[in-house]
């Protein structure tokens, strides 16, 4: 399965990572990265852009809407899930958090315990 990743507040609920917050998280992981500051269109609402290459050579780009989600794309969830089991590290424990994909496009709540990159990856997996 590859496509875009999708791990999300739920409505209603504000993740406490701010766009600095994230682009130090990224800069840390991804010293090479390429990140711009946007603006969406129809909300207004700040997001961070990116570009991060993976030890493959590949190129996958990501977005991270502030306080609210997290879009991964351009590979599969083998190759995303470390860095989403880091960056799920950087919440609260117990912080509501739900994850969709592409494919399967019905955001399931994430089941608290699910922090290891195996864990994650096998979940994504079943979604797809």
């Amino acid at each position: 399965m590859s496509g875009s990743l999708f791990i999300a507040a739920p409505p209603g609920v504000q993740w406490p990572l701010s766009l600095d917050d994230v682009e130090a998280f990224l800069r840390q992981r991804f010293p090479d990265a390429m990140i711009t500051r946007e603006t969406l269109a129809t909300s207004g609402e700040p997001y961070l852009d990116f570009d991060v290459r993976f030890p493959d050579g590949m190129t996958r780009h990501g977005v991270y809407v502030e306080r609210g989600s997290l879009m991964l794309s351009d590979g599969t969830p083998a190759d995303w899930a470390d860095t989403i089991a880091a960056f799920l590290a950087l919440l609260p424990p117990g912080t509501p958090t739900a994850v969709m994909v592409e494919d399967e496009p019905v955001p399931v709540p994430l089941p608290e315990g699910t922090t290891t990159p195996d864990a994650i990856r096998e979940l994504l997996e079943s979604l797809g």
